[in-house]
């Protein structure tokens, strides 16, 4: 099989990963620092329990493994281009913010008004995950239609 239509196709199956993982984000916290701050913390009127650490942590440490797995898959396929600045950056931004966005789950259990920081961490992590594949797809495409892609691509 070409190899520039795996890549193709794992770069858009990447970006229908982020797409589940956003629509399950909102389903989960609600797409409000009050819908985070009940998730967590629990709200007694709701019959929302709250949570705790090690119920966090047994939740959150897989989905760290394959978020990170599945970034760095992803920016695995640079290594077939020429790494430039743009690279460099959306790949130490989707580490970066996935990081933040793992940890500030547990920001949240001992700081509840450190909520937004988890609204905002979700969504920048998700905006730069849906960043690098679209332009890992365009990047792929346009190397292999322009005839400029190296051997380790063809």
């Amino acid at each position: 099989m070409n190899r520039v239509f795996l890549f193709t196709a794992g770069a858009i199956l990447v970006l229908f990963e982020v797409f589940t993982g956003f629509f399950l984000y909102t389903q989960k916290y609600g797409f409000s620092v009050n819908g985070i701050k009940q998730y967590i913390h629990g709200n007694p009127e709701l019959f929302i329990q709250p949570k705790t650490i090690y119920g966090l942590i047994e939740v959150h440490f897989p989905h760290f493994f394959v978020v990170f797995l599945t970034a760095f898959v992803l920016m695995h396929f640079f290594y077939f281009f020429r790494l430039g600045k743009i690279h460099f950056f959306t790949a130490v931004a989707v580490f970066l913010l996935a990081f933040a966005n793992f940890s500030s789950v547990f920001i949240v259990f001992f700081w509840k008004e450190l909520a937004v920081f988890k609204l905002i961490s979700a969504v920048l992590f998700n905006i730069s995950f849906i960043f690098t594949a679209i332009f890992l797809v365009f990047t792929i495409l346009k190397k292999h239609l322009t005839g400029t892609a190296t051997d380790k691509l063809r």
